[in-house]
């Protein structure tokens, strides 16, 4: 590793309007809570580095509202067969996945939001 590589030479200063800076504040003041001592400046760096995965969640979460869908898809075709056995052990089947994909969907929500903010 080149010594310059890992000092922070380039300084950058910037203005910003009250309602920008009382943006990056609230911001900023959030991400703190999370990370004791965090600095203002490591808090820029870390939004310069963040990737947005916005685009690959979005698919995720079609893809979760497909497979729903499909599930109770196929809870109809099994009630029209007037098996209540089957229908009793599908619908409790479907409920644990609606649970489970509920759950998926939440944390899914929580990492796109999720840029130490």
């Amino acid at each position: 590793m080149d010594k310059k590589e890992g000092r922070h030479s380039i300084r950058i200063i910037v203005r910003m309007t009250e309602n920008e800076y009382e943006k990056f504040d609230t911001l900023y003041k959030k991400a703190k809570e999370k990370s004791d001592g965090l600095r203002k400046s490591d808090f820029m760096r870390s939004q310069l580095i963040y990737e947005n995965n916005e685009r690959q969640l979005k698919e995720i979460m079609n893809e979760l509202r497909k497979l729903r869908t499909e599930f109770h898809q196929g809870l109809l075709r099994l009630t029209a067969y007037n098996d209540k056995e089957s229908v009793e052990h599908m619908k409790e089947l479907l409920t644990q996945a609606d649970e489970k994909i509920d759950d998926i969907k939440i944390r899914l929500e929580a990492v796109d939001g999720d840029n130490d903010t």
